[in-house]
């Protein structure tokens, strides 16, 4: 989008640091937030920050420990009319080739790996927002 104000937001340092000398590198203008997402977007939505769009990106989901909240926050910072793009995909899919043989046990190593917690923190040692 020409002249779009781009806002990306990750918790974590690592990602955010790299977003930002990807910005300056191309110098393409966007600004980055790091923060946990869920708090993110109440704070967005209660200063009244809306959006036109909002992306969210590969892995993104299956790391999710709470979907209903993550929808709800992007549902409260979209403007009217303004639109959502999930591109997501599940571990299963690197288990096939180019023309959907199967390539490769899945990432589990062709083992059930059942976590008794349910979904977990996986960035949890990042510390609070």
């Amino acid at each position: 989008m020409i002249g779009a104000e781009v806002t990306g937001v990750d918790i974590s340092d690592g990602a955010v640091s790299s977003a930002r000398a990807l910005s300056e590198k191309t110098g393409l203008p966007a600004s980055f937030e790091r923060a946990v997402l869920y708090d993110w977007t109440k704070d967005a939505a209660r200063t009244g920050r809306r959006f036109d769009a909002a992306f969210s990106s590969y892995g993104a989901v299956c790391r999710l420990s709470d979907l209903e909240a993550w929808a709800g926050g992007v549902a409260a910072v979209l403007a009217p009319g303004g639109r959502f793009v999930l591109v997501d995909f599940h571990p299963a899919a690197e288990m096939f080739e180019a023309q959907w043989n199967l390539s490769e046990d899945y990432p589990s190593d062709g083992v059930p790996w059942l976590v008794e917690e349910g979904v977990g923190d996986y960035v949890a040692e990042a510390g609070a927002a």
